[in-house]
């Protein structure tokens, strides 16, 4: 069961949601015994998480680098795993790589990220390049420094490929993360 969620979990962030979808896993469809279920724990994923260009603007002009997630944070951080599609590096160093559209994000953005809770980000999309292998070992470490599992990209096809499982504690619900080699 552990392995579909996350086989799922990956699907969906492939396709590139542009929404929220928010799931319990339960034994009940009542959503009364949903609510008081201490056995359940919650997924919740968001699309194409876009911290560069206009974003990064008002990020810096307010000097927040939390801004993009102040309202929605709360509702974030419910989840037991919170999944995005981080759209772009997170560095200050890199070679643009020739696109018009070459997103990269100022570092701090990772106290927006921590704010929001998320667990892990997917950086299987198509501008985790866009400055460079160096700009992709940045946000590589500044997600793990901060307990943000990154999947989909990585230094070499071992690293791109090696998935994150989170496992539901059968006493709490709430899922713990292990990184299988």
């Amino acid at each position: 069961m552990r392995y579909w969620i996350f086989i799922f979990l990956l699907s969906l962030a492939s396709f590139g949601l542009s929404g929220v979808l928010y799931f319990a896993k339960t034994n009940t469809n009542d959503a009364n015994d949903i609510a008081n279920n201490t056995n359940a724990f919650t997924l919740l994923f968001v699309g194409d998480i876009m911290l560069s260009r206009s974003v990064g603007a008002v990020m810096r002009k307010e000097n927040d680098f939390a801004h993009p997630f102040r309202l929605v944070a709360d509702t974030l951080r419910k989840a037991d795993i919170a999944f995005g599609n981080l759209e772009g590096p997170i560095s200050v160093r890199g070679e643009k790589q020739g696109s018009i559209y070459s997103f990269r994000a100022d570092p701090r953005v990772a106290e927006g990220l921590t704010l929001a809770g998320f667990d892990v980000l997917s950086l299987a999309n198509n501008h985790s390049m866009d400055w460079g292998r160096d700009a992709l070992q940045d946000t590589r470490t500044t997600l793990e420094d901060n307990d943000i599992k990154p999947v989909g990209a990585g230094m070499d096809e071992r690293q791109a490929n090696e998935p994150v499982f989170f496992c539901a504690s059968e006493t709490t619900g709430s899922p713990t993360s292990q990184r299988k080699s």
